[in-house]
C-alpha cells in the first residue's frame, strides 16, 4: 500500500527544499512523490528533475506547459497517480513544505484508522477559533464546502489542524474528472 503525494510547483526554484525532499525519498518506501510543474517560468523543472534522480521509481514529474493554478495542478497529479495500482491514498502538500512530512503522516493516519472517512483536510490554523479569527470568510467557505461534499457526494470527511489534504485514490474518477469550479477554497 503506497501513498502518492502531489507537490504543485509554480516558480519554486528558489523555495524548494531539495535536501528535505531528497532525504524523504531516500528514507521512505511507502510514498511516491509526484511533482507537478505548473507552467513555471524559472528553473523549477530542473530542480525537480534533480530530486527525481535520487530514485526515479519513487518520484514522478507532471510537466504542465501552461500555468493552470493549484487546483489544476492537483487535478493533473491526482489523475496521474490514479494510474498506479499500488497507490491507495493520494494527498498534496505545498512545495515550500510549510507543513512537513510528519504532519502529512499524521493526517494519513487519521484517514487510514477511520474507515468511515474518504477525505481528510484542514486549515493551517491550530484550532477552529484561530482559523475564524484569521479569516472568517475562508473558514466559513471551508465549512460550507465540507457540508456540500457530504451532502452532494455522500463522502465522509474530517477537518483537522493540518493544511495538507489526503483522500482515498478511488475518489479520483469521481471528483477529478472535470476541472474544479467551486472547490478552489479546498485546495489553497
Amino acid at each position: 500500500m503506497t501513498t502518492g503525494i502531489i507537490i504543485p510547483c509554480y516558480n519554486e526554484e528558489k523555495r524548494l527544499n531539495v535536501k528535505a525532499f531528497k532525504n524523504f525519498v531516500s528514507k521512505e518506501n511507502d510514498y511516491h512523490l509526484c511533482f507537478v510543474n505548473d507552467g513555471s517560468k524559472d528553473n523549477t523543472l530542473k530542480v525537480i528533475q534533480e530530486i527525481q534522480e535520487i530514485n526515479p521509481s519513487k518520484v514522478s514529474i507532471v510537466d504542465m506547459k501552461k500555468n493552470g493554478g493549484k487546483a489544476a495542478a492537483v487535478r493533473a497529479g491526482s489523475r496521474y497517480l490514479y494510474s498506479f495500482v499500488e497507490i491507495d491514498y493520494i494527498g498534496f502538500i505545498d512545495a515550500d513544505l510549510s507543513k512537513d512530512f510528519e504532519d502529512f503522516g499524521d493526517l494519513l493516519k487519521t484517514l487510514k484508522t477511520n474507515n468511515e472517512l474518504n477525505f481528510v483536510f484542514g486549515s493551517r490554523a491550530k484550532n477552529a477559533s484561530e482559523a475564524i479569527e484569521k479569516d472568517n470568510i475562508r473558514s466559513l467557505l471551508s465549512k460550507v464546502v465540507s457540508i456540500l461534499i457530504i451532502l452532494i457526494l455522500g463522502l465522509s470527511i474530517q477537518d483537522t489542524r493540518f493544511g495538507d489534504k489526503v483522500y482515498k485514490a478511488d475518489l479520483v474518477p469521481i471528483d477529478f474528472v472535470e476541472s474544479f469550479l467551486g472547490y478552489r477554497c479546498l485546495l489553497e
